[in-house]
């Protein structure tokens, strides 16, 4: 199973997204069934990014973190 964390915020908006990232593996890491799980961690994506991560590495799980604007999201 693939999981693929992607992270992406606007610069004025403050995350702690590489913590969130690394609490995730580390319960990954501490599993009995660790080696089920291939975890990805990419942070600032783009949306042409994203299309390609998805397309590349086809994740059971896609778990996005990050902050938006008024706008939306940063991609």
């Amino acid at each position: 199973m693939t999981i693929l964390f992607v992270s992406s915020m606007p610069n004025d908006f403050f995350l702690k997204l590489e913590e969130e990232f690394n609490l995730i593996k580390n319960e990954r890491d501490d599993s009995f069934h660790k080696n089920d799980f291939n975890l990805i961690g990419v942070h600032n994506v783009s949306s042409s990014q994203l299309m390609k991560l998805i397309l590349v590495n086809h994740p059971t799980i896609l778990h996005y973190s990050g902050g938006g604007t008024a706008k939306g999201l940063p991609f």
